[in-house]
């Protein structure tokens, strides 16, 4: 008798089945969907273990997401790794290495401005230490525009006729000190410039008190001979001629001149030491410049404001090279005036 019924290709139990075994009734959830095999399973048939199919199972491992225990990898290297298909942006860098870099070294062609900058700021503070000196340079610039250089400096064109009788081309008295100026100073510097070149000593800041009048910010010229005479010096004002100061520097004497370097005030005192005629130049201590050099016009230009005015402080034992007489004779009466008797004696 058959207890099965035929339905094509699957074969289902019927319940009570024979055979001396109980059909297992299917449970719900319990259909082996993932099972290998699973199309040849009956239904209801007895399930003997050692009449069981076994699952198939593959010869290599199931592919998984992710690597297997004991089969990883080193990390793959940059040119390894899978790149999408848009290009990567110039310069772009991954987020976890992502630092600190520097930047690229700009082109020296769009550096220019800054040499330009530095070249002007060096300049700048050059001009600030000597601000008077530069206007009156502007000044004399200027004028010389303005009008004929002859009439800027007269004294100039008469020595470019030649050097006067007896004059070497060229003078240095180099044994002269520097003491720079501090700022409106210029004075007292110029001054310990001239009586320190014949012994005399003495410092700046020593004729400060002397010669400098704070609500004037300068020094006055009567100011400047007193107190040479206060040092036992023997103050002799020069003739207002360029070459008296060319003769005094010849014979070794420096020389003081009042220059104005530009305009509303601008006084200066500064000390020449010597001049090269070859090059039409003089040479002086001035401000915060141990050797400046400026020509023989611009000197003039400068100087002509102030009258010409210049002075020798000597021992009184020397006699200027340019003396005149009856002003030699002036200038011992003042020294002896100042109280030192002996000195103006031995004049």
């Amino acid at each position: 008798m058959a207890h099965e019924i035929g339905l094509g290709k699957n074969n289902l139990a019927l319940v009570g089945s024979v055979n001396g075994l109980d059909a297992v009734p299917a449970c719900a959830g319990c259909n082996d969907r993932y099972r290998s095999g699973r199309d040849v399973l009956l239904l209801g048939r007895a399930r003997r273990s050692a009449e069981l199919r076994q699952p198939h199972r593959r010869g290599e491992p199931a592919a998984s997401p992710g690597p297997r225990p004991g089969e990883r990898k080193r990390p793959r290297c940059r040119d390894e790794r899978q790149r999408g298909a848009v290009p990567r942006r110039q310069n772009q860098q991954h987020a976890g290495r992502r630092g600190l870099q520097r930047r690229p070294a700009a082109d020296h062609r769009h550096r220019r401005h800054l040499v330009g900058l530095a070249t002007l700021a060096l300049r700048g503070r050059k001009a600030r230490q000597n601000a008077r000196f530069a206007a009156g340079v502007f000044v004399w610039v200027c004028a010389a525009l303005l009008s004929g250089c002859a009439s800027l400096w007269p004294q100039t064109a008469q020595l470019r006729e030649g050097l006067p009788a007896g004059l070497p081309a060229r003078v240095e008295l180099t044994q002269v000190p520097f003491f720079p100026q501090s700022e409106y100073q210029c004075g007292p510097a110029a001054l310990a410039t001239a009586l320190a070149s014949f012994g005399v000593k003495v410092t700046p800041e020593d004729l400060v008190p002397q010669v400098y009048l704070p609500q004037r910010k300068g020094s006055l010229q009567i100011e400047m001979m007193a107190a040479a005479r206060r040092h036992g010096m023997v103050s002799y004002q020069l003739a207002p001629r360029f070459e008296d100061v060319l003769r005094e520097l010849s014979a070794g004497n420096p020389v003081i001149v009042l220059q104005n370097l530009g305009f509303g005030g601008g006084w200066h005192y500064a000390v020449a030491v010597g001049y090269d005629y070859g090059y039409g130049d003089l040479i002086l201590r001035s401000g915060i410049t141990e050797r400046e050099t400026l020509p023989f016009g611009i000197h003039e230009f400068l100087w002509k404001r102030s009258g010409y005015w210049a002075m020798v402080a000597l021992p009184p034992d020397r006699v200027p090279a340019t003396a005149d007489e009856s002003r030699w004779l002036a200038s011992i009466a003042a020294l002896e005036r100042a109280g030192d008797a002996a000195g103006a004696r031995t004049a």
